[in-house]
């Protein structure tokens, strides 16, 4: 005869089983994560010397070009360009150690809020809602780093370079690129696979200077830890996610997560601001490399239309887009910001100038508003205004 003590719905002898496993094993985050990277990279083949050869050979072109730009002789020097080529799966373990602090942060979040008493049980009664409740936000830790691992192993197949994305990268010597990414997306848009990596080159070769400055790398660094410490995870959310998917069974599907809605965050006045300061250094990045790369595309490409092509591609590359999001960018805002940065910087005579002095002292780093008017933000400077009081 059956205590009154056990549980009478056959499915609470899961819960309470799984929720007493999860405790007692817990789970590491990054083996959850690069299990889940693992499973995108899969497909990734080999990168052999005859695939590197071509592209590697792209550095003394690009080391030649380069000086005619003057945007890019400010940010980068007369130096020669060296070609890295990596292979997706080196490119996601480098992501990941450059941004192994960020992701730390992500970790904590998952830490955050525990919903006792959930809206999404309330079919159900008090005990089994308690012990969903449990499993959810223990659960938690492990839907959010596998979909993170799954994004960034998606991103790193996608990538064309090691500066898809404006995001904190120590200092490489002239260019990361990935000949199979490369080599895909020049067939999808019927160009030539050498003229698609030298712009990639030339692009990187411009960009990771710029991420790499200490100006830049300072903000990125305030801008994305501020963003980060505001996350809180929302184990409410995981658990309707986990009703959706079919229970404990959809965690087998854990690949085909979104993270929107997982987290909640303060809609506060400074977090606003904090995220639009983040996409202004993102746009002014993006911006200046964009204006260097215009300098030097009548000599070097012509009018090739595949140029617009490609920058229409990134922006819609499901998994660059998600891991903007998860780091608090819009890219279709950031893109279209330093599109309109980089067109209004090309007919300035004093560009390089401008973008000199923003690396070289905080102060003189545009706002959001001289992002958008560059008029404006060189006024200022030739008269020595604060960027916190520009009109002083």
């Amino acid at each position: 005869m059956a205590s009154d003590e056990e549980p009478q719905n056959p499915f609470e002898f899961l819960l309470r089983d799984l929720a007493r496993a999860m405790s007692a094993q817990g789970s590491d985050p990054s083996r959850v994560r690069d299990e889940f990277a693992q499973l995108a990279l899969s497909g990734a083949d080999a990168l052999g010397a005859t695939e590197r050869a071509p592209f590697e050979e792209l550095g003394p072109i690009a080391s030649r070009y380069l000086p005619e730009s003057a945007l890019a002789v400010r940010v980068v020097g007369e130096v020669e360009i060296g070609v890295r080529t990596l292979h997706p799966r080196d490119l996601y373990t480098e992501l990941v150690g450059e941004l192994r602090e960020y992701l730390v942060l992500f970790e904590r979040a998952l830490g955050g809020t525990v919903v006792t008493e959930p809206q999404f049980t309330d079919a159900m009664d008090p005990e089994m809602g308690r012990l969903f409740a449990t499993l959810a936000a223990q659960a938690g830790p492990m839907m959010v780093n596998a979909q993170l691992g799954s994004v960034l192993g998606h991103f790193a197949m996608a990538s064309l370079s090691g500066t898809e994305l404006v995001l904190p990268r120590s200092l490489h010597a002239g260019a990361t690129v990935a000949p199979a990414a490369i080599g895909r997306v020049a067939a999808e848009l019927g160009a030539p696979a050498a003229e698609v990596g030298l712009w990639v080159v030339l692009e990187d070769a411009v960009r990771g200077p710029l991420i790499a400055s200490p100006n830049v790398a300072d903000r990125l660094d305030v801008e994305l830890r501020l963003f980060l410490l505001d996350l809180r995870a929302d184990a409410e959310a995981m658990g309707r996610r986990l009703l959706e998917r079919g229970g404990i069974a959809g965690l087998g599907e854990l690949g085909g997560f979104g993270l929107e809605g997982l987290f909640e965050a303060e809609e506060s006045p400074a977090r606003q601001a904090n995220l639009r300061e983040l996409a202004t250094t993102a746009s002014f990045v993006l911006g200046v490399a964009r204006a260097a790369l215009e300098e030097l595309r009548p000599r070097l490409f012509g009018r090739a239309g595949w140029i617009e092509s490609l920058a229409d591609r990134r922006e819609q590359e499901p998994a660059t887009l998600a891991l903007a999001n998860l780091f608090g960018m819009d890219l279709a805002a950031v893109e279209a910001a330093s599109q309109r940065f980089a067109g209004q910087l090309l007919v300035r005579e004093d560009r390089a100038e401008l973008v000199g002095a923003a690396l070289a002292d905080p102060d003189a780093f545009p706002n959001a508003d001289e992002l958008a008017d560059v008029e404006r933000w060189a006024d200022r400077l030739a008269r020595g205004g604060s960027r916190q009081d520009p009109e002083a």
